[in-house]
């Protein structure tokens, strides 16, 4: 799923690139989107602080909820299918219960979580395949690690400039940001692993299946492919 400047959710078909269905009726830009576990329900949040939530077989609305102040930076639907997990340029993080409301419904819907993670605002979030850890990327350089219940876990400092783009698998975190680096921790002790210099800034990250390996895409349109465990790049 992509997320565009007209308010527009498009998904994509993975084989063929495709557009297979355009959701609208979120106003302003969109600046983050995310699947279900199971890929029935899309969310996104825009620039405006607000998620809206569409189930992705027939494009239709699920609700929609004003969740921070600014940009949503970060959306994330838990596996259990009953919890949302938003980030915010406000700095903060929420857990809210589904479903949301929808437009023109009465609703006193509060967040049953809200957590002060980022000085600057958070700006990237990857929650745990069983739901029960996220980890943040902040505007004060730093990554951190949560529990759903807000307790800070673990923080790993080492960038120099914004993160833009966390992930993490069963024994790595890593990160990338405006210091144009790719940088890697032990995710149980927080002990640094490689740093990769690219050329620009990283927008986004992703650990493969096995956790050997990371995409990194790069300001200058340029897609990399990394060694997590010697941080050298692969032909």
């Amino acid at each position: 799923a992509t997320g565009s400047s007209d308010g527009r959710v498009r998904l994509i078909a993975s084989a063929g690139g495709a557009v297979v269905r355009t959701l609208a009726g979120l106003k302003g830009t969109i600046t983050s989107v995310a699947f279900s576990a199971n890929t029935t329900t899309v969310a996104a949040g825009n620039n405006q602080g607000k998620v809206r939530l569409w189930n992705v077989a027939d494009g239709a609305l699920l609700g929609e909820l004003a969740v921070h102040a600014g940009n949503v930076t970060g959306v994330a639907l838990h596996p259990d299918g009953k919890r949302l997990i938003t980030a915010g340029a406000d700095g903060t993080w929420k857990l809210w219960t589904l479903p949301l409301p929808k437009p023109g419904e009465t609703s006193e819907t509060k967040p049953t979580l809200m957590t002060t993670a980022h000085a600057g605002g958070v700006t990237a979030i990857r929650l745990a395949t069983d739901g029960a850890q996220l980890l943040t990327g902040g505007a004060d350089k730093l990554v951190k690690l949560f529990s759903l219940t807000g307790k800070l876990l673990r923080s790993y400092p080492g960038h120099t400039a914004a993160v833009r783009s966390v992930d993490f698998s069963a024994d790595r975190v890593i990160a990338g940001g405006d210091d144009e680096t790719v940088r890697s921790w032990i995710r149980a002790n927080g002990t640094v692993g490689p740093v990769t210099t690219l050329p620009g800034r990283i927008h986004s990250l992703a650990i493969d299946a096995g956790g050997q390996r990371a995409a990194a895409a790069v300001e200058n349109g340029t897609l990399r492919i990394i060694d997590l465990a010697g941080g050298s790049e692969l032909e």
